[in-house]
């Protein structure tokens, strides 16, 4: 577990971040806002957009995973970090229809691994697996390819298409020959 020293040992403005470092930067603002501390708005528009998504009604995204908790492990004695990821993976499965639900899964169980312990990873891993047959993702297929995009997927296919080198057959070695082999 590595709260305060990861939390605070990386910044949060990076160049040209990836989505998982952008969904990183987002988990700090939200955790850091859930356990009392001010929301820092991350620098990236698509991390602060799930910032301000989640932050706006977290009462909301927690009610969708709620009723999935055993009766003895209530809302409040989730870990804030794992309350994080669940708010933040809610928000990704209602609300973001580009991303596949099983990449949003993978993500939040990295963070919640990263910032929490195995044992959080596989609590967020077994919440997200049945808040996803719940959300409407549940039947997600992805989204069709526009003509343009078919277009320029099969250009790229056949530019790949190189003819196979003709290889001669192999010459026997000395040995081979007087073996007769």
């Amino acid at each position: 577990m590595c709260l305060g020293s990861c939390l605070a040992s990386q910044p949060l403005v990076r160049k040209n971040p990836s989505r998982r470092e952008e969904r990183e930067d987002a988990f700090k603002s939200v955790y850091a806002f859930t356990s009392g501390g001010a929301l820092e708005p991350p620098q990236s528009p698509w991390a602060n957009g799930i910032v301000e998504g989640v932050m706006t009604d977290p009462a909301y995204w927690d009610s969708l995973f709620v009723g999935l908790l055993s009766s003895n492990w209530p809302l409040e004695r989730v870990a804030l970090t794992d309350r994080a990821c669940l708010r933040m993976a809610a928000y990704e499965l209602w609300s973001l229809s580009d991303i596949p639900p099983l990449v949003t899964i993978k993500e939040y169980v990295a963070l919640a691994e990263k910032f929490g312990d195995k044992v959080s990873a596989q609590f967020v891993n077994g919440v997200l697996s049945k808040l996803w047959k719940a959300s409407p993702k549940a039947e997600w297929a992805p989204p069709k390819a526009t003509a343009q995009e078919s277009q320029a997927r099969e250009q790229v296919q056949q530019r790949a298409q190189i003819e196979e080198p003709k290889l001669e057959p192999k010459r026997k070695t000395a040995w081979q020959i007087k073996s007769g082999k």
